[in-house]
């Protein structure tokens, strides 16, 4: 992001031909050339207030890439300055909700040696891309899984997994308890 001071009918589209100048030719030519940085300020957005005149006009440009592409850019209160706030939302996406209960395959009662026959059986294409020999992969092992496993739910654990935690401690934790009760 930055005061470019870059005047080019594609970031203001009123500014009058006579109003372009070579930092506007030269970003605009720099981003057409590039395959990373896109202009992220929409056209017509006022940034800057003419102390003088009062016209608005569009200095500050920001460029960016990948997620910076979802953001909106707006312009906030006048604060003082020639040049307006500039406010960049990011869109924020909700943390996925946890499951109660994850499937799993329970190998307990299924046969091994049968699944391995199965899976040897099965001649896969040569000619896929690899992004649908994954989908294949994916779609035989559950497929033939099916035939010698069975799938299962259960609900996460509620005990914490602490490398440190042994019996000693949960037997010192149950006497604190219970002298606790007691008192």
């Amino acid at each position: 992001m930055g005061d470019f001071n870059a005047h080019l009918d594609f970031w203001k589209p009123v500014l009058p031909r006579s109003r372009r100048n070579r930092s506007g030719t030269s970003l605009s030519s720099f981003l057409a050339d590039s395959n990373s940085l896109f202009l992220l300020t929409h056209p017509g957005l006022p940034t800057r207030i003419d102390p003088v005149s009062g016209n608005p006009s569009t200095l500050d440009l920001y460029l960016g890439n990948g997620p910076l592409l979802l953001t909106t850019i707006t312009t906030g209160p006048y604060m003082g300055s020639d040049h307006l706030l500039v406010i960049i939302d990011f869109p924020s996406v909700p943390p996925p909700s946890p499951t109660s209960r994850r499937p799993r395959w329970s190998f307990k009662k299924g046969d091994q040696v049968s699944f391995q026959t199965e899976l040897k059986s099965i001649n896969p294409p040569t000619t896929l891309p690899s992004v649908d020999k994954i989908h294949f992969l994916t779609e035989v092992l559950v497929t033939v899984g099916s035939h010698h496993f069975h799938l299962v739910t259960s609900s996460p654990s509620s005990s914490f997994r602490i490398p440190w935690w042994s019996q000693k401690c949960a037997a010192a934790l149950q006497a604190k308890r219970h002298a606790f009760a007691e008192w």
